[in-house]
């Protein structure tokens, strides 16, 4: 099968197989801001870290039929960070 031959559901359990590699780099990223700006002596009020759930993924990859020839790499919100300073 090729890419274009997937349904979203396919692309779905091929994210759910990385879901813990896009977990634990959201997760360093959000340990790695905290620690920068904690040694310029910038006092965050919050530091989140998120993954994209499965089923947003799905969802997204379903609205937008042939827009992303391989979500996987297409679709740039699969971690986030956001600092509240």
């Amino acid at each position: 099968m090729t890419d274009s031959d997937r349904s979203p559901s396919d692309w779905g359990a091929a994210y759910r197989d990385q879901l813990q590699l896009y977990d634990a780099f959201s997760g360093r990223v959000r340990v790695l801001l905290s620690e920068l700006l904690r040694a310029d002596g910038i006092t965050a009020v919050q530091v989140d870290a998120r993954t994209k759930e499965v089923d947003s993924f799905v969802d997204k990859v379903a609205r937008r039929p042939g827009k992303y020839q391989n979500p996987l790499v297409d679709i740039t919100d699969l971690s986030g960070v956001r600092v509240i300073l």
